[in-house]
């Protein structure tokens, strides 16, 4: 599985599991949340991202990429992530300046 699936199968689950009330936090709480998560698989995840992150900066760079191939790997979670894009690209903003904090300590 590459980093562009890794990513689309993240954001799919996450969205999925909490359709409900995910758009009522703000952009910043979830990318908290994401990144609680991360910090919970401590040195292994740090690696794992330090080694792919050429890889998933270029995922960061081109948000209409990400929605374009979310179109394609999951239909239902593409739909639901429309309706807010505004939020979506300030949780993918916010999410790729923490993971370069993260990287960076």
């Amino acid at each position: 599985m590459n980093i562009d699936d890794r990513f689309l199968e993240m954001i799919t689950r996450f969205v999925k599991e909490n359709k409900d009330k995910l758009f009522d936090l703000k952009p910043g709480e979830v990318v908290e949340k994401v990144m609680e998560n991360i910090r919970k698989h401590g040195l292994a995840a740090k690696f794992f991202i330090r080694m792919n992150w050429s890889k998933i900066e270029s995922v960061f760079q081109n948000p209409e990429q990400i929605l374009e191939s979310l179109k394609n790997y999951d239909k239902e979670t593409y739909e639901i992530v429309i309706k807010h894009i505004d939020w979506f690209k300030e949780f993918l903003n916010i999410l790729h300046n923490e993971l370069r904090v993260f990287i960076e300590k």
